[in-house]
């Protein structure tokens, strides 16, 4: 009883297995499609290929269609089908790569899935893989027991080409776009060597005849290849305006010469001229009246005056040393002011007191006679 329970285990091990293989790679890549830039290329298919004609910075699209290829009778559907584009190496030794959302395949059903991609700017001419891979779960829709991965893979590749001898404006920055006359703007120009050869003789020209601009510098050297400094080169322009010119649109020429001045490329970036602006002049603030200053006259009582003239104190200048006759010098005269002169001096002042005090004793001496005179008499 045993044996046949370990027999009837390993035929269902067996028969899953066998239906696995049998129903392995069903899910397939019905067709593969390259554009270049907007253009097919017809040398790509889903058996492989390569597209060429890509330079730098071209974009490119890939359409890719899948297919379960399960019949309806089998009743098997491929459940969250996902595809993913790979670009080995392209982007400076790194990938390039895209996954698209998950989905379902019915039997015999097929789905379109689209992929763009930009090449770098600098990159290095060659050969790059493109990898397709699609995979999903096998689902049988009756039983539902019965699950196997299932996948598809393909390549194709892309060949990066570049010309012998290529300069590229690839950035012309113009801050502001627009100004007021008599105002400037700044014009950052950068080149890169896109060719296959190194460029020692390269000269740029930024210009306009109704601004008066012309201004050229140079030589640069470029070498070529990619993710180098000296790739690439920057150069920065002042642009001015005056005030007389007219409002309008200027194109700004950025001529560029090289391969000793055999080739050359030309771009243009608009700056936009607008009217000058007005000033506003702002109110002017009204004059102050000034209130005209009133003479403060000080009043002095006559008391108050002479005692005023009573305090001042006239010096006689001091005498120098006599030395000898003729270096005697006369002192000049003191003249006194008319307060100083009705103010009593010293000796006034003791005249008056010693009179009052003469009164007083010839007062006290009568008095004295008058009593001795009485006492006689009695």
């Amino acid at each position: 009883m045993r044996k046949l329970t370990i027999l009837g285990v390993l035929a269902m091990v067996l028969v899953l297995l066998v239906s696995a293989s049998v129903h392995a790679g069903e899910l397939k890549f019905k067709e593969v499609k390259a554009y270049v830039d907007g253009k097919k290329d017809s040398g790509v298919s889903e058996t492989g290929g390569i597209a060429d004609n890509i330079a730098p910075e071209s974009k490119l699209k890939f359409q890719v269609t899948v297919e379960n290829t399960f019949t309806e009778a089998e009743k098997i559907e491929i459940q969250g089908v996902s595809v993913e584009v790979t670009i080995d190496g392209i982007d400076d030794d790194d990938d390039l790569d895209d996954e698209s959302d998950d989905f379902d395949l019915d039997a015999l059903d097929d789905k379109k899935v689209t992929f763009s991609f930009d090449v770098p700017l600098e990159v290095d001419t060659g050969s790059y893989n493109v990898k397709l891979t699609a995979k999903g779960r096998a689902v049988n829709t009756t039983s539902g027991s019965s699950t196997f991965d299932v996948s598809a893979n393909t390549s194709f590749k892309v060949e990066v080409e570049k010309d012998k001898h290529d300069i590229w404006v690839y950035r012309k920055v113009l801050t502001p776009s627009s100004v007021s006359c008599g105002r400037a703007a700044e014009l950052d120009v950068g080149l890169i060597n896109q060719g296959e050869e190194d460029e020692d003789d390269v000269y740029l020209e930024v210009s306009n005849e109704a601004l008066g601009l012309k201004q050229k510098v140079g030589p640069f050297e470029l070498t070529e290849g990619a993710n180098d400094d000296d790739v690439k080169m920057s150069k920065k322009f002042k642009v001015t305006t005056v005030k007389e010119l007219a409002p309008g649109v200027y194109p700004l020429t950025m001529h560029v010469t090289y391969d000793k001045d055999s080739k050359s490329k030309t771009e243009a970036v608009d700056l936009t001229v607008t009217a000058c602006e007005e000033k506003k002049e702002e109110p002017k603030a009204e004059a102050k009246k000034e209130e005209p200053k009133k003479e403060v006259i000080e009043v002095k009582t006559d008391a108050q005056a002479t005692a005023a003239a009573a305090t001042q104190v006239v010096q006689q200048p001091t005498a120098p040393a006599l030395t000898s006759a003729a270096s005697v010098k006369t002192a000049p005269p003191v003249t006194l002011s008319s307060s100083a002169k009705k103010a009593p001096g010293f000796l006034e002042s003791y005249g008056t007191g010693l009179v009052v005090l003469l009164y007083v004793v010839v007062v006290v001496v009568a008095i004295a006679l008058f009593g001795m005179l009485f006492r006689r008499r009695d």
